[in-house]
């Protein structure tokens, strides 16, 4: 709880309120999914929303803009990213900073306390044409950034680009997610690929399990829907049949591949193909 709200102490005080009704672990899941918990009906402790409500009263239209766009970011960004996102400029950073808005960490990069992030991102979701184009372009930037890092992945710019990689791997992740859960077909198979080579690096475990997690949430939301280049369930399907086969789990992927070949075949996506068949031959040799 102390880490998700970043040693707040008037945070860590309305949560412990809520100790005898619920266990640390089910609070700060509470506190992850949003502010209200920590509200409280104690007339001398205002809440952290009613808090936030007035700083934000007092702000300029164009830094309340700028600062809820921000809020689609996951941890720390750089400027390129910030101008690039969510059309926030050095002049508009610095202007962050100044308010507290902002902090500035060792690296050069731009972070909010996470409550802040939340609060922003309400007054972002209550704009959802606003939140859509951000979003977009957010997804678009961080995997067009894995895409032309995936080949030095393999090669001898590894343990830097790895580096530089790590550092934004929270973006990478909802860039890639929110690619899959809205674009097209060939535009989500392609998200999918160049999320491999983070894990190939990173964790073959993790590798499966991220895919697998996406499978569920297209199988949840109709991820067979049929659109130009094919649903990218199928493709999510075969990555994570890769994984298992890689961590010796051949029964789990062979039963993936049995269910996603004849999709792919059908789509004739030849990365995918060549994925399974990688994972059958790994599943033969084991």
């Amino acid at each position: 709880i102390c880490h998700i709200v970043e040693g707040m102490p008037l945070a860590i005080e309305l949560a412990a309120a809520w100790v005898p009704v619920l266990s640390c672990q089910e609070i700060a899941n509470e506190i992850e999914e949003g502010l209200d918990i920590l509200a409280t009906s104690m007339r001398d402790l205002p809440s952290l929303r009613a808090a936030f409500d007035h700083s934000w009263k007092l702000l300029a239209e164009e830094i309340k803009s700028g600062f809820r766009k921000l809020s689609v970011f996951r941890g720390a960004f750089g400027r390129e990213a910030a101008l690039e996102v969510a059309g926030v400029d050095l002049a508009m950073l610095s202007e962050l900073v100044n308010r507290s808005l902002l902090r500035r960490n060792a690296e050069g990069r731009y972070e909010t306390h996470e409550l802040l992030r939340q609060y922003a991102a309400e007054k972002l979701n209550a704009l959802p044409g606003e939140r859509q184009e951000v979003q977009e372009r957010h997804s678009r930037h961080y995997v067009e950034f894995l895409s032309v890092r995936e080949r030095d992945l393999f090669g001898e710019r590894l343990q830097e680009i790895k580096g530089e990689v790590r550092t934004d791997i929270p973006n990478i992740r909802a860039g890639v997610h929110f690619a899959v859960a809205h674009g097209k077909g060939r535009e989500a198979r392609d998200a999918l690929a160049s999320f491999v080579g983070l894990y190939l690096v990173e964790g073959w475990h993790e590798g499966k399990e991220s895919f697998a997690g996406i499978a569920q949430a297209l199988r949840a939301s109709g991820g067979t829907r049929g659109e130009a280049g094919g649903s990218p369930l199928p493709s999510a399907m075969a990555y994570q049949a890769m994984f298992a086969s890689l961590l010796g789990e051949s029964d789990v992927s062979e039963a993936l591949l049995q269910e996603c070949l004849p999709a792919l075949r059908a789509q004739g996506t030849r990365r995918e193909l060549a994925v399974c068949h990688f994972g059958q031959g790994v599943n033969a040799i084991y």
